[in-house]
């Protein structure tokens, strides 16, 4: 095999074989039938418990962005049909659209804050980081209200808050560094 061959060369994320590049996505969809029976069937709603479906959809929204082969809604469903066959038929279309449309609003944010953090306009810059702040607390992902922060956001200074919200956030789950971050975005913007 010449090194011009080899380049054009890929491996199927599924069997892990070495295919052309230009037939790697006719490929990895046969890989993907051949893997699930066209008859399996998803299981009823009724019958997948609420923490199942979290947890199933939480991971599959990260394998869909994961996915740089797929973008058309039938072809995302197809993915969760045969990766994620615990997630009902019916809830998998919705799953693709929240998905897709919550990376899409990410990119825009990113993008917003690309391309306008240093302008010599005062509004895009304050757009933009309004657009990083947003970003920043969604990487947190989904938190538990936590009461007393706005009461002692009103009251006290803001590197208090910052301990504040470090140790009970690390109370509950650990993820200190995340919060760190967080927590001086809250400190910048309470200062200006």
């Amino acid at each position: 095999m010449s090194k011009q061959e080899r380049v054009e060369q890929a491996n199927c994320r599924f069997c892990s074989k070495s295919v052309r590049r230009s037939n790697l996505k006719r490929h990895e969809q046969i890989c993907i039938r051949s893997e699930t029976p066209v008859d399996m069937e998803s299981p009823p709603l009724s019958s997948v418990t609420h923490a199942q479906l979290s947890s199933s959809v939480a991971e599959a929204t990260e394998n869909i962005m994961e996915l740089h082969t797929s973008y058309t809604a039938d072809e995302l469903c197809e993915f969760l049909r045969t990766s994620f066959p615990e997630i009902p038929q019916e809830v998998r279309l919705p799953v693709v659209i929240a998905a897709t449309t919550a990376a899409r609003r990410a990119s825009v944010l990113h993008n917003v804050y690309c391309a306008n953090f240093q302008s010599p306009d005062p509004s895009k810059r304050a757009f933009a980081a309004e657009s990083h702040s947003a970003l920043s607390f969604w990487a947190l992902g989904l938190r538990m209200k936590m009461r007393f922060v706005k009461e002692r956001l009103q009251t006290s200074n803001p590197s208090e808050v910052t301990v504040a919200a470090v140790s009970a956030q690390s109370a509950t789950d650990g993820t200190v560094s995340a919060i760190v971050e967080s927590a001086s975005v809250v400190e910048n913007l309470l200062k200006s």
